[in-house]
């Protein structure tokens, strides 16, 4: 049995096949002396394509469970969801699997990418919709080097800074003030404000008060 959900969407007959596609991105460069070489990229984001029905009557294969929706009122909600330019979750449970196997899952975060209805006579009051979706990543943050200073997400003087710090094994003097401070160069400070005459020899253990 599969049930299949787009965002809050229960589609009310699974899908016959699903089609995940994930392509690579890599390059071949051949050089002067027709040597080849290869550039290995990240792969591309997966395309997931599948054909889904949206019933205007109920009918057996209408196995989802729940009331009959109107069609049009699904193909509504797989409009706002298109339009919204928000990521949705996409979920396709595999339960009562055969030889006693366990229930599979698989979901991702995925943007509408189009779709396509058909509406033909013969069809009654059903709606064809061919869906295409696309696995959706969020950018990742990144540092900006203005004037050779390094932008912070936070700012030091920003944060709390803690009061002590217990030393544990394979710590450095100057990797606790960078983590703790956010300046490994204070460690100098922090030696001579806790009477340690060698800042590279501390301790498991060891109470270093950073006030």
């Amino acid at each position: 049995m599969y049930l299949f959900y787009l965002g809050g969407l229960l589609l009310p007959v699974a899908p016959e096949k699903v089609v995940w596609k994930t392509e690579g991105q890599n390059r071949q460069f051949q050089m002067v002396n027709m040597e080849q070489y290869a550039k290995i990229n990240p792969m591309q984001l997966t395309k997931i394509q599948f054909q889904a029905i949206f019933p205007g009557i109920r009918t057996p294969f209408y196995g989802q469970g729940g009331a009959v929706e109107e069609p049009f009122f699904l193909l509504e909600q797989l409009k706002a969801m298109a339009t919204a330019q928000k990521a949705v979750l996409f979920q396709v449970v595999r339960d009562k699997l055969p030889y006693e196997r366990s229930r599979q899952v698989t979901q991702m975060m995925v943007t509408v990418e189009q779709f396509t209805v058909t509406e033909e006579a013969s069809s009654g009051y059903d709606l064809v919709v061919d869906i295409v979706l696309r696995e959706y990543q969020e950018a990742k943050t990144q540092r900006m080097e203005q004037q050779g200073e390094v932008k912070k997400e936070e700012r030091s003087s920003e944060r709390e800074v803690p009061t002590s710090y217990t030393v544990k094994s394979g710590d450095t003097l100057w990797g606790i003030c960078k983590t703790r401070l956010n300046d490994g160069s204070r460690c100098y400070e922090v030696a001579k404000k806790n009477g340690i005459t060698n800042p590279n020899l501390i301790y498991p253990g060891q109470v270093i008060l950073f006030e």
